[in-house]
């Protein structure tokens, strides 16, 4: 398989937190076996962003890291309580601009 090549040659490809490197089955399975918190995945989704979005731009809109942490602790709440929402449960999501979403600009 081809590695993947940076973006530029000060800022590699490859994050130093490996939760953004598994697929989604990984990452499906490490929460649903509570190997990883869906804030822990949560939060190094946003400190990817963090890293590469002010270079590309792919994020126009984003809530506030504290009130998506709230929610990454609510599904984990969720998890303890034995209610998981399918195997998607725990995955951060972006949805882009051009759809609805409550609270985010269209």
């Amino acid at each position: 398989m081809n590695e993947p090549q940076p973006t530029d040659a000060t800022t590699p490809l490859q994050s130093t937190n490996c939760i953004t490197d598994w697929s989604a089955v990984q990452l499906a399975k490490r929460i649903a076996e509570r190997q990883v918190s869906c804030r822990e995945v949560m939060e190094a989704y946003l400190d990817q962003i963090e890293r590469f979005n002010p270079a590309v731009n792919a994020l126009v809109a984003l809530q506030p890291r504290e009130q998506l942490l709230v929610q990454a602790d609510a599904r984990d709440g969720r998890i303890a309580r034995g209610e998981p929402l399918g195997w998607m449960h725990g995955f951060p999501a972006a949805p882009k601009d051009l759809a609805s979403v409550a609270g985010m600009p269209t």
